[in-house]
């Protein structure tokens, strides 16, 4: 319990001070040290910490006492903020990062492939891919996952005149209701039932397959593609699905 309260970001100190008001109730600090292990010396700072940290209130001046937060509202809100100063760090370092470029020439490459693991490379291809796409943009994969960043991104596209087909390999009924969104935007969805394989492709020039382990959903491997021939055939074969595809209305 106290590994993982740190890796939320609270101190050893702050983990059991939290623990122990959590388990002992309203407590002056002098209680929190006994009951926590803290410190008596550490344990006013420590409170105070965990109150700016959102995990515990001071609800009374004299004498001095502390309430833990519910952990449903002080961890759910800590990891909201750390997503957003994530966001903010990645928005921050890709607008420093993009404007390095190589002090010497560089060879260039005909053909890229990248291989990358889980969850993040497809979704950020398929967020690139909206972006910067001129004509089409192709995409087969389950409406169980919808990272909320990516909706706006498709009227965008669509609005700018991009044709952005799905190909849905699974329904659920969250995933429904998914769709229906999607067609209202104008996007043409299709069912077809395809086993371990997501592909995103754009203008038929650039790729990527995610291959899932059968025995392990969240294990999976993301193959970007970066070439005119390979996207080619993989384009033609998302092409052979959609004739298959059952229409979704």
């Amino acid at each position: 319990m106290l590994k993982k309260l740190r890796q939320i970001g609270l101190t050893e100190y702050e983990a059991k001070a939290y623990l122990a008001l959590l388990k002992f109730g309203v407590q002056q600090c002098r209680k929190v040290a006994k009951h926590s292990g803290v410190p008596p010396t550490r344990v006013f700072d420590t409170l105070h910490s965990l109150v700016a940290k959102g995990f515990a209130s001071r609800v009374q001046d004299k004498p001095l006492l502390f309430k833990a937060i519910k952990p449903e509202i002080a961890i759910t809100n800590t990891i909201k903020q750390r997503q957003e100063d994530l966001r903010i760090l990645k928005e921050d370092l890709l607008s420093q990062l993009k404007n390095i470029t190589p002090k010497f020439p560089q060879p260039k490459v005909v053909e890229k492939i990248s291989v990358l693991p889980g969850y993040e490379p497809l979704w950020s291809f398929v967020e690139n891919a909206l972006k910067e796409a001129k004509r089409e943009v192709k995409l087969m994969f389950t409406y169980e996952q919808r990272p909320y960043r990516i909706l706006p991104l498709y009227k965008k596209a669509v609005d700018r005149g991009v044709k952005v087909k799905i190909i849905a390999t699974k329904i659920t009924e969250a995933g429904m209701q998914l769709i229906k969104e999607h067609i209202k935007l104008g996007i043409d969805v299709k069912f077809y039932p395809v086993q371990e394989i997501r592909i995103a492709i754009k203008d038929g020039k650039e790729t990527l397959i995610t291959m899932l382990n059968p025995r392990d959903r969240h294990d999976r491997v993301n193959i970007i593609i970066q070439s005119k021939e390979l996207s080619k055939a993989l384009d033609y074969y998302f092409k052979s699905i959609w004739k298959k595809a059952r229409i979704i209305s």
